[in-house]
């Protein structure tokens, strides 16, 4: 019986002894399957399936460090592919990992954050990107993590970059060369070639953003001259885009098309869209430049096409299908040239009247072409020559409205500055402090009135980009109640969230963000005290309703449809006396017109008010 315990527990040792080897031999898998993925030589879509085949091996032996790591490149890697979604859900995941599990080594949050905040960027969400690259940034800084300051810098930069040309405020491009540079000063002391790229670029695009196109060019070459050492750099397409937006703002259209040519060809490769993308925009531009319409109307079509599609491809599979598709597609014309050449070989007469032929085909087909471009532009000039007549009008009426609204607070603002600087001695402290509390409130009111007209500027020139993804409409709705529930508290309005759980859709986060807030901010303002806001959500003919009810005031049957139209001033003040711009309802119709939907409106005097849209259900 002694002998049997000695046996029983050296065999328990033993089995112990295996098990730890294994699962040691199954982690250095796991490390060797993320340095696999990692290897910039191999396609995106091989390396998201090493990643995946790693994160699957971590959660098998219960690796949770390894599953962290696996989860930061698998985000990283779909950052590039354009998968924004299944980028940030992998962040997230790695996030939660390295929170739960401080005392890990080399375990980098602030990077975590970083990768979040260019997640954000990357669709254009740029508050949620600042916000998360600071934190990433701050907790660098604790830390004295030079490599992750260093990439928080990099990524602002970025941010300040893409933001100068969507704010007035021409300081965010200075902004973004002053944080490259700080980004380049640290990554020159890690001697960080790729990084060193990434930096150039920025702050070749800032200087190109501020007309200094010399200098401009400078950095973008040392960019590109750092690409040729290190071979393995994705940016390359970026940069070469760069170079050639430069050139045809300086009508360099040759330049400009060799250098998009070659982003083109690379990005056509890598498969990295949004560089292809940006490739086919600088030739559409370059080529109409030349006179060459029928190249620059190709490009533009491929373009429009890409950005389509860039935000649809919803899987790694149906992207990996596509890419399949095209490879077949590939071979079997290499077949049919190579039956050609045969074909070719048979007989010299056949070579000869194929030739003639082809020549006559291929002229037969250039007019034919020519003659459709020359139809499209002219039905296109005829379309924009109404489009121009109408909004021509729409401005005059517009223009109008605006010239009052904005004489308004301007004229309170200077009346109160005349009298504090001729009797400001005079006037005691009290009513200096009245005096300065009108000013801030008509200034307030003004800036209102200007960001309004700015965002209503943006929608009708086609520059409000549209995004759409996967939204959970709860989330929105907790964040623009959340804004909107001071007010409401101020004024003892019950605000009220009945948006349903786990409730999804598919349109762009701004739009729904901005139109909900807008909504919202109207129903308090025009509610009393006492009175209620409801936000809720249900389901009709497989759509989504969204509707935002008050017991406010309520409008005159007649002037409901004047609500949307800027022709018309429908300009009230609320309840508390708050001052209104005219333009709210009119952008949130504008902006769901852009997503497929429209705002609709009931409404009778004194009965309250119910505005109300619909959206697709996933």
């Amino acid at each position: 019986m002694k002998y049997s315990a000695v046996i029983i527990f050296f065999l328990l040792v033993l089995f112990l002894c295996n098990e730890k080897s294994f699962s040691q031999a199954d982690t250095a898998k796991v490390k060797e399957l993320i340095n696999t993925a990692t290897d910039r030589s191999r396609g995106l879509e091989e390396s998201a399936r090493i990643i995946e085949e790693a994160i699957s091996l971590s959660q098998k032996i219960n690796f949770p460090q390894g599953e962290a790591d696996a989860l930061n490149k698998k985000g990283s890697i779909n950052l590039r592919m354009g998968e924004y979604k299944v980028a940030l859900e992998a962040f997230w995941k790695e996030l939660n990992l390295r929170e739960s599990n401080p005392g890990w080594e080399n375990s980098s949050v602030s990077n975590v954050y970083a990768y979040i905040g260019e997640s954000y960027r990357a669709i254009g969400s740029y508050d949620l990107s600042e916000e998360y690259l600071n934190k990433s940034l701050k907790l660098a800084q604790k830390n004295n993590n030079i490599k992750d300051i260093a990439y928080a810098f990099n990524r602002l930069a970025s941010v300040y970059h893409e933001l100068s040309y969507r704010k007035p405020d021409t300081s965010y491009s200075y902004k973004a060369v002053e944080y490259s540079n700080k980004s380049l000063e640290l990554y020159g002391q890690m001697n960080n070639p790729a990084n060193i790229i990434n930096n150039y670029n920025i702050i070749g695009a800032a200087y190109h953003f501020q007309g200094r196109y010399d200098e401009s060019l400078k950095y973008l070459f040392l960019a590109l001259d750092y690409t040729d050492k290190d071979t393995s750099n994705s940016d390359k397409p970026n940069i070469l885009n760069n170079i050639a937006s430069l050139y045809n703002v300086k009508k360099e259209f040759d330049k400009a098309i060799y250098y998009a040519s070659l982003s083109y060809s690379i990005s056509k490769k890598s498969g990295i869209k949004i560089y292809l993308v940006g490739a086919a925009r600088q030739l559409t531009t370059a080529y109409a430049g030349t006179g060459d319409y029928k190249n620059a109307f190709r490009y533009l079509e491929e373009a429009a096409n890409l950005s389509t599609g860039l935000f649809d491809d919803k899987k790694t599979s149906e992207i990996y299908g596509l890419q399949k598709e095209h490879e077949l597609d590939l071979s079997t014309r290499e077949e049919e040239l190579k039956t050609t050449r045969l074909k070719i070989l048979g007989t010299a007469v056949f070579v000869v009247i194929l030739l003639i032929g082809t020549g006559l085909y291929l002229r037969h087909r250039q007019l034919i072409s020519v003659n459709s471009t020359l139809e499209k532009s002219n039905e296109l000039i005829s379309a924009q020559k109404e489009e121009l007549a109408k909004s021509n009008a729409d401005k005059d009426k517009f223009i109008s409205i605006l010239s009052h609204d904005i004489r308004n607070p301007l004229n309170g603002i200077l009346g109160l500055t005349d009298i504090l600087e001729r009797d400001y001695e005079k006037i005691d402290e009290k009513e200096r402090r009245e005096f300065l509390g009108y000013l801030n409130t008509s200034a307030k009111s003004l800036f209102r009135l200007v960001d309004r007209v700015l965002l209503w500027s943006r929608l009708q020139r086609g520059n409000f980009q549209i995004k759409k993804e996967r939204i959970n409409l709860k989330e929105i709705a907790m964040v623009a109640v959340g804004l909107q529930k001071p007010n409401a508290i101020k004024k003892g309005i019950i605000l009220e969230n009945n948006i349903s759980e786990d409730i999804f859709t598919e349109s762009d986060r701004n739009v729904l963000d901005t139109v909900i807030r807008n909504l919202l901010d109207n129903a308090v303002k025009f509610t009393n005290a006492g009175g209620r806001v409801i936000l809720e959500s249900g389901f009709k003919n497989n759509k989504i309703i969204i509707c935002i009810t008050d017991t406010g005031i309520g409008i005159e049957t007649e002037d409901i449809e004047k609500l949307f139209g800027i022709e018309y001033k429908i300009s009230t003040k609320g309840t508390a006396n708050e001052e209104g711009t005219g333009l709210g309802l009119t952008l949130c119709r504008d902006m769901l017109l852009l997503v497929g939907s429209d705002l609709k409106a009931e409404s009778e005097k004194g009965g309250g008010s119910k505005f109300y849209f619909e959206l697709p259900a996933l």
